[in-house]
């Protein structure tokens, strides 16, 4: 084998090693990022499930402020007519 085949094989080699390592480091991060994604999906469910019961809690002080005003007015309407 001469001299310019070994030089360009060791490249060739090294070149390889390289492409390898990068390749290895990918997979790390691809492992890492699906990890992070799953993780995510879980928080977003989470999310949604407390956001869903933050609205029904709202519905339930809208109705309650809705019959709070109601009342308040079956009250009031009385008072205001005789001070008429």
């Amino acid at each position: 084998m001469s001299c310019k085949n070994a030089s360009f094989l060791t490249i060739v080699i090294a070149s390889a090693v390289v492409i390898l390592l990068f390749a290895q480091a990918n997979r790390k991060n691809e492992s890492q990022l699906l990890t992070q994604i799953a993780r995510n999906e879980v928080q977003i469910r989470e999310l949604e499930k407390k956001i869903k019961t933050l609205d029904n809690r709202l519905g339930n002080v809208e109705v309650g402020l809705g019959e709070a005003q109601s009342q308040l007015e079956w009250k009031v309407q009385p008072l205001a007519s005789e001070s008429k």
